[in-house]
């Protein structure tokens, strides 16, 4: 087991559009993965795809590049590749939230066990995943008691909710249909 072979290859909203985002998964990326991991040039990966995200972690076996894994990737534009310590570390900063639009967000998380859980039902993890992966899984659970994140509702949702809480008095005893027009200007006017 060596944390070099520890690498990720993947997208994300900080690069690319949505637009673009939906055209690098068209092109199957998970495909590609599994082509590799099926002819022994990885020995484990997990997928973890999100709205925001499509990232590839996968070990490399010792006479695998991650520069020759690129090369196999159709879209080079706004690909990330991370290896070893970098990609740990890039991989830690994910599962805390960090990197998402609500920072310390905790559906990450979630995403982040389910796609290991994935890998490991299609039986493509290894000890090394297996070490890294229950590790980040529970750093991130330590990360939202410990810096109270977990406590306040830090949702997309529940932000919206609290802010037309805090302009319409009484909301919940409104009712209004989107599809009249008139309601759409004091929808708007609430942003």
């Amino acid at each position: 087991m060596n944390i070099k072979n520890f690498a990720m290859i993947g997208i994300s909203h900080k690069i690319l559009s949505m637009q673009e985002r939906e055209e690098f998964i068209r092109q199957k990326p998970k495909v590609l993965l599994e082509e590799l991991f099926q002819t022994g040039k990885i020995r484990a990966y997990v997928d973890l795809s999100t709205c925001l995200r499509v990232e590839f972690y996968m070990e490399l076996l010792d006479n695998t590049r991650l520069e020759e894994i690129r090369e196999r990737f159709p879209a080079q534009r706004g690909l990330q590749m991370k290896q070893g310590e970098e990609a740990l570390l890039h991989l830690a900063k994910v599962v805390c939230g960090f990197f998402s639009v609500i920072k310390g967000e905790d559906q990450i998380l979630s995403q982040m066990k389910h796609a290991y859980t994935k890998a490991l039902e299609e039986k493509h993890s290894s000890k090394l995943f297996n070490i890294i992966f229950q590790k980040i899984i529970t750093l991130g659970k330590k990360f939202r008691t410990k810096s109270n994140i977990a406590h306040h509702a830090l949702s997309l949702e529940a932000i919206t909710l609290h802010s037309i809480q805090e302009r319409i008095p009484n909301v919940q005893e409104k009712k209004f249909s989107y599809w009249e027009s008139e309601s759409w200007p004091s929808l708007f006017s609430l942003f």
